[in-house]
């Protein structure tokens, strides 16, 4: 197995999982905060505080699209091979396999969070301002939910809808499929 991760030295690496050996490197122009996302024909896609969202295969470049500003969350690959991925440019982009750039969807603050893809296509992702964007596969924003910190985490999606958000604010906080506050809890209190 392989793991692929990012550095503070712009590279994204490709670590042998079994004996730590590296495999391969891709120099960006700038750090790699984010983990990456691994698609299913093997190319990996990770962003750079270079403005740049990267597809990489064995360690060469395939395109690289300019996402407006720095990211600092992971990409999403849905299972239909569109990859998904917030930038401090208060957008939500969605890119095609082929580095084409399908939507943007603009949003009112910076996104740190790495977007989710729910069973049903359903799109969640946090927001700087305290809030998670339910987006529709379509790209039409379905609502938002609020919590009291900004949401820098991956939303937790299950099959009937329903969302685990950690927010800033301390707080790990459910949502039923239709918005509706279930329950907030404090994270020191979860084991």
């Amino acid at each position: 197995s392989t793991v692929y991760v990012g550095s503070t030295d712009g590279k994204l690496y490709a670590i042998d999982g079994h004996t730590g050996t590296e495999r391969w490197s891709f120099a960006t122009f700038a750090a790699v905060w984010a983990g990456a996302a691994l698609a299913a024909d093997g190319t990996v896609y990770a962003t750079s505080v270079d403005h740049h969202l990267y597809a990489v295969r064995e360690g060469q470049l395939v395109w690289s699209v300019e996402t407006g500003n720095c990211s600092f969350s992971s990409p999403t690959v849905a299972p239909d091979g569109t990859i998904f991925v917030g930038s401090n440019d208060r957008k939500l982009y969605a890119v095609s396999p082929d580095g084409r750039i399908l939507m943007t969807l603009p949003t009112e603050r910076g996104i740190a969070s790495s977007p989710t893809v729910g069973a049903d296509g359903t799109l969640f992702v946090g927001t700087d301002k305290g809030s998670v964007l339910v987006i529709a596969r379509t790209g039409q924003l379905i609502r938002e939910l609020h919590t009291h910190g900004p949401v820098r985490g991956a939303v937790a999606a299950t099959v009937t809808g329903f969302a685990l958000v950690p927010s800033e604010d301390g707080s790990i906080y459910a949502f039923d499929r239709n918005g509706a506050l279930l329950w907030k809890t404090r994270a020191t209190s979860v084991i």
